[in-house]
């Protein structure tokens, strides 16, 4: 088995179809999913943002977390104080307060991280740490390689 993290920003592509990114998240979706050997983690966090931002779609969305909830095929998993330390600690030793999204992909990142998550699929190359796990966008395109 092997583990992988999902950003909010691919579920949000895969359920709107006006978005550049929608075919690839939904392929990646689905072949991460038909992956018998995959699991996909998400954080709770997620879970709302993903409803907040489908504006158009937010039926979609709350079926789609109730499915997400009763499948073996994803994690639904909280932070830890260890992981909120660590996004912290990461956050603050940037010193660059100015990008919005920035704590968010730390907090997101360290999950994973302590998860063992093995890739974190995003289509945010901005802002996600360059450590110890390597970024793909949802085409599958390794944007950093650990």
């Amino acid at each position: 088995m092997y583990k992988v993290f999902l950003d909010t920003n691919i579920f949000i592509s895969a359920l709107d179809d006006t978005r550049k990114s929608h075919e690839s998240a939904k392929n990646l979706i689905k072949n991460l999913y038909d992956d018998e050997k995959c699991i996909m983690l998400l954080s709770q966090d997620i879970l709302t943002n993903i409803v907040y931002n489908s504006k158009n779609h937010r039926k979609e969305a709350v079926l789609m977390i109730k499915n997400m909830c009763d499948n073996p095929a994803f994690s639904i998993v909280s932070f830890s104080l260890d992981t909120i330390l660590n996004a912290c600690e990461y956050y603050l030793g940037k010193n660059n307060f100015s990008t919005k999204g920035e704590f968010e992909d730390a907090l997101q990142y360290f999950c994973a991280l302590e998860n063992d998550c093995e890739k974190i699929y995003t289509d945010d190359k901005s802002s996600f740490p360059r450590l110890k796990i390597s970024l793909c966008g949802s085409n599958g395109e390794e944007f950093y390689t650990a």
